[in-house]
């Protein structure tokens, strides 16, 4: 079992950040993923979970 973690928090450090954002698109363009990167929750890891993470880290002023 996963703790639960914020939605957008693909390295897991407990905080969305860019380092979110530089990890998950290190992700996708590998066609990788972790329990963390699907942000969008759609069942896959892709650009439009990159698409997403920019969303929620424009909306935190981040």
């Amino acid at each position: 079992l996963w703790p639960q973690t914020l939605v957008g928090d693909v390295n897991g450090n407990g905080a969305i950040d860019l380092g979110d954002l530089t990890m998950l698109v290190d992700l996708v363009s590998k066609g990788s993923s972790n329990e963390r990167s699907d942000v969008n929750n759609d069942n896959e890891t892709s650009i439009g979970d990159i698409t997403k993470l920019v969303e929620i880290i424009m909306q935190a002023g981040l």
